[in-house]
């Protein structure tokens, strides 16, 4: 069975309990009933929905909330952090190219250009650099 929440709560931290409890929809009891109507049909359809003001206090919440790296970290793509998530568990460039598709050559040339961005001389300074920062690669 598919789940819509209706509450008053637009506590960020109350919608993401309801989500990762099973619900597929979050909406305010306040809520405009036509979108109400075609919100139930969405869920119905096995879709996700947030109500208008509940998704934008997600978002906000989590663009202000959301993970901050320390420096030179914050300055990486997340292909970049995916690589040193590699580096930490002591991967093979091989393990690498074939999570990211691509070659063995491009994760060297990527590693080159991430030690210089990082200003690490080598990978066991960017693999101490990720040990430090908690990267790992469930959470990327």
């Amino acid at each position: 069975a598919a789940v819509m929440m209706f509450t008053m709560d637009e506590d960020p931290e109350q919608v993401s309990r309801a989500l990762r409890a099973g619900a597929q929809g979050y909406m305010l009891k306040s809520s405009d009933p036509d979108v109400v109507i075609e919100g139930l049909r969405v869920v119905g359809r096995g879709g996700v929905v947030l109500g208008p003001r509940v998704g934008l206090t997600v978002l906000t919440s989590l663009h202000r909330d959301g993970p901050r790296l320390p420096p030179p970290l914050d300055k990486l793509s997340s292909r970049e952090l995916r690589i040193l998530a590699h580096l930490r568990a002591g991967h093979t460039n091989g393990v690498i190219a074939r999570d990211i598709s691509v070659t063995e050559k491009t994760v060297r040339n990527l590693l080159s250009m991430l030690y210089a961005k990082t200003r690490v001389a080598d990978r066991a300074q960017a693999t101490l650099l990720a040990e430090k920062a908690g990267l790992q690669l469930d959470h990327l």
